[in-house]
C-alpha cells in the first residue's frame, strides 16, 4: 500500500473516530447490559483463536472514558461496546482482601490516600472511586473500590479478563494467584481468565524465578505469558517459552521490529499476539497518542507487524478504526 493511499485512509478515518465517540457513549449509557452466555462463549473462542484479519480489543483498566477505571461500571461499558477483554490489576489489603487497583496507593483513583497494602478492608470500604482515570480535581463517584469478587461477578459472561497480579511486601505472586483462582472458581469465571505471567525479565527487573517453570498452573487456566523485548530473537525465546503451554503472548517492545519477528514463526499462526499501545515505550512508539492522530501509523502498524490483540486506553476509538478497515465486524457485544 502506498504512502499516498495510507494518508487518504488516515484522513478519512480520523474524523470518523472523532465523530463516533459521542454516539458510543450514548449507547453505553443505555439499558443495562444483560449477559448472554452463548455470545460470550463465541467471543471467547474468537479471542483464543483470532480469525485471520480480525483484531481483538483489550481495554487497559476497562472502559473508563465514562466510568471509574477498573470498576464494574467500566466493565459494563466495555461489554456494551463489544470490547472482548478487560485488563486489570489485583492487589491485597493489609488484612488479606483482594482488590482491583492499578496503583500501589489509592491516592490517584479514590478520595483517600495511602498504600492499599497498609489499609484494612473496613478502611477501604469507606473510600469512593474518582471518575475516569482519577487524579486531583476529578469527580468523586459513589463507586467503592472493587473487590476482586465484585469484579468477577460484573465480568461473568460479559468479557474476558487479562488478569495481572501485583504482589507487594510479604505477599508473593504465587499466593495472589492461589487466592485469585479460588475466587474465580467460586464465581464461575475460571474460563474467563487470560493469566498474565511475567517474563524472567519484567518491567526492567530480573525475576528471581521463572514463574512459568516454577508454578504448577491448573490446566483449565489460559496462560498469556509476557515476552519482553531482549537481545534474544523471538524464535529463540519461543524455543523456551513454548513448553509452558501458553495460548499466545503479550509483547511489550521498544523497537517495533521485535514484534514483527512474530510474523515469521509458524508456531504463532492463529494464536493471540498482544501489542501494548498504552505507552510509547511498550509499543515502540506506536501508542494510543500517536494512533489518535494517525491510526494507520499507530494501531495499523501494530497490526501489520503481527498483533491480533491490542491493549489500549482508547477502546472506543480503536473499535471505530478497526471497523472502518474491516479488521473487525461491527457491533459484537457479549450482552443484549
Amino acid at each position: 500500500m502506498t504512502k499516498r493511499r495510507l494518508a487518504r485512509i488516515a484522513a478519512a478515518v480520523i474524523p470518523l473516530i472523532a465523530t463516533a465517540v459521542i454516539p458510543l457513549f450514548a449507547a453505553a449509557a443505555a439499558a443495562p447490559c444483560q449477559p448472554d452466555p452463548s455470545a460470550f462463549q463465541a467471543m471467547r473462542a474468537r479471542v483464543l483463536h483470532p480469525p485471520a484479519g480480525q483484531v481483538v480489543v483489550v481495554a487497559h483498566r476497562g472502559c473508563f472514558a465514562d466510568a471509574p477505571e477498573n470498576t464494574p461500571l467500566a466493565i459494563a461499558h466495555c461489554a456494551r461496546l463489544g470490547v472482548e477483554v478487560v485488563e486489570n490489576d489485583v492487589r491485597t489489603s493489609k488484612d488479606g482482601e483482594l482488590y482491583v487497583l492499578h496503583d500501589d496507593t489509592v491516592d490517584r483513583v479514590t478520595n483517600g490516600s495511602g498504600r492499599l497494602g497498609a489499609l484494612t478492608a473496613p478502611q477501604i470500604s469507606t473510600l469512593r472511586m474518582r471518575q475516569g482515570s482519577g487524579g486531583q480535581g476529578s469527580a468523586v463517584t459513589d463507586e467503592p473500590v472493587p473487590t476482586l469478587r465484585q469484579y468477577f461477578r460484573a465480568a461473568r459472561n460479559r468479557v474476558l479478563i487479562n488478569l495481572e497480579l501485583k504482589p507487594s511486601g510479604a505477599v508473593t505472586w504465587e499466593s495472589l494467584l492461589d487466592k485469585s483462582l479460588a475466587i474465580a472458581r467460586e464465581e464461575g469465571v475460571i474460563d474467563h481468565l487470560l493469566l498474565k505471567v511475567p517474563d524472567a525479565s519484567h518491567h526492567g527487573k530480573t525475576m528471581k524465578t521463572q514463574l512459568l517453570a516454577s508454578v504448577n498452573f491448573p490446566p483449565d487456566v489460559a496462560l498469556l505469558p509476557i515476552i519482553w523485548q531482549s537481545a534474544t530473537p523471538v524464535a529463540r525465546r519461543l524455543d523456551t517459552m513454548e513448553q509452558f503451554g501458553g495460548i499466545g503472548y503479550e509483547m511489550p517492545v521498544t523497537d517495533p521490529a521485535y514484534l514483527g519477528q512474530t510474523r515469521f514463526d509458524k508456531r504463532l499462526t492463529g494464536r493471540p499476539i498482544m501489542a501494548i499501545a498504552v505507552q510509547p515505550n511498550w509499543s515502540g512508539g506506536l501508542d494510543d497518542e500517536l494512533s489518535l492522530r494517525d491510526p494507520v501509523a499507530g494501531w495499523g502498524r501494530l497490526i501489520e507487524l503481527g498483533a491480533n490483540l491490542i491493549m489500549t486506553d482508547r477502546p472506543e476509538a480503536l473499535l471505530r478504526y478497526l471497523e472502518s478497515t474491516g479488521a473487525r465486524l461491527a457491533a459484537q457485544p457479549s450482552c443484549s
